[in-house]
């Protein structure tokens, strides 16, 4: 057995561990940005004590999150300053910005967010969100109408009002608003000036009588209390169209507190690609409203799966309904009904055999 040179070895074991213990900081930049941004924002702002090489590698990361774990990281002081907190982190980041958040449940939408925004207007800003819980509605600031590479747009309590001459965000590929106050026909005007617009997903606490929506490229569409009647013009690739009303919208049909066309049609325009298609119990009771066709005016030819959600059995006419939209998609391969509690109803069999 050969003898082992423990001084040797002991040498060796130095000069290895010496080669690799900081193997991760000779990585290159891009490299260690793209490390700290799998990292929450409180986690890579730490590393900055590693060595001096690290100290500035946070202020660089090209996307800035502020949410509720964010705030659940702070300390004392800084969640009682929580914007001064993000000004810091501001004043210390160089370089651009292509993702900002600011979802905290503990900040107030306050007019001082402006200055966030117009700096992040300036900085390459491609994904947006807003989310504001406290302190009223947030008058969104002209500087965000003027970011034209912006991909991805989502707002909670704001008030989107844009300039004369807003032309749209020409790259947009994602809209997503909820509690948000916008205009009927400026919500239409936004949706046809995004023209390579994807998803668009829209929750709101007012509803409109009419919205029509022109969207080329548009190819899935969730809607939840919005509107008594949608027409899709022309959105020649929507594949899947989600549409809920909540009892406070149906209140608001009801009691006519918002124009209905004489035939109230929740649903109208052509779906030449929709496979896909969800609706809810007040969106069939509305559309039952102005009587039940024996096939819809819609073309649900590629329609392969049908959504409807606490369908009341009880009533005849939207059992009617649901056999209308049966009867309007040929290829249709899978139905899916979750009924709401009460009493069905006995029907005439032959119903069946018809649809």
């Amino acid at each position: 057995m050969t003898k082992i040179d423990r001084s040797s070895f002991a040498e060796n074991k130095r000069t290895m561990s010496g080669s690799t213990s900081d193997m991760i900081s000779n990585l290159p930049c891009n490299v260690l940005e793209k490390i700290l941004m799998c990292l929450r924002l409180h986690a890579a702002v730490r590393t900055s004590v590693l060595s001096k090489k690290w100290r500035h590698i946070w202020t660089t990361l090209p996307q800035l999150v502020f949410d509720d774990t964010f705030y659940q990281e702070c300390t004392t002081a800084t969640r009682n300053n929580l914007l001064t907190t993000i000004y810091q982190v501001f004043l210390q980041h160089h370089g651009p910005i292509l993702k900002f958040t600011v979802s905290l449940t503990a900040l107030e939408s306050c007019p001082q967010i402006d200055q966030l925004i117009h700096f992040v207007s300036k900085n390459g800003i491609q994904e947006l969100t807003l989310h504001f819980h406290k302190g009223g509605l947030y008058k969104l600031p002209s500087s965000l109408f003027s970011c034209r590479g912006i991909t991805c747009l989502d707002l909670v309590a704001c008030v989107f009002k844009p300039p004369l001459g807003f032309k749209g965000f020409s790259r947009l590929l994602c809209l997503k608003l909820d509690k948000v106050v916008i205009a009927a026909d400026t919500l239409s005007s936004l949706i046809s000036a995004c023209p390579l617009l994807e998803r668009l997903m829209i929750e709101c606490f007012i509803s409109f009588g009419y919205l029509e929506i022109v969207a080329l490229n548009l190819r899935f569409a969730q809607f939840v209390d919005l509107f008594s009647s949608v027409c899709f013009k022309s959105t020649p690739h929507l594949a899947k169209l989600s549409i809920h009303l909540l009892s406070s919208s149906w209140n608001l049909v009801s009691e006519k507190r918002v124009p209905l066309p004489s035939k109230p049609n929740m649903l109208t325009g052509t779906f030449p690609v929709t496979e896909l298609l969800e609706l809810d119990y007040y969106h069939l009771k509305a559309m039952t409203a102005g009587g039940v066709p024996n096939r819809h005016p819609n073309t649900l030819t590629h329609l392969k799966i049908l959504k409807l959600h606490l369908i009341c059995l009880e009533k005849v006419d939207e059992i009617y309904m649901v056999l209308c939209l049966i009867r309007s998609s040929p290829n249709l391969e899978k139905i899916q009904l979750k009924a709401c509690p009460g009493v069905t109803v006995v029907l005439d069999p032959g119903i069946w055999h018809e649809a």
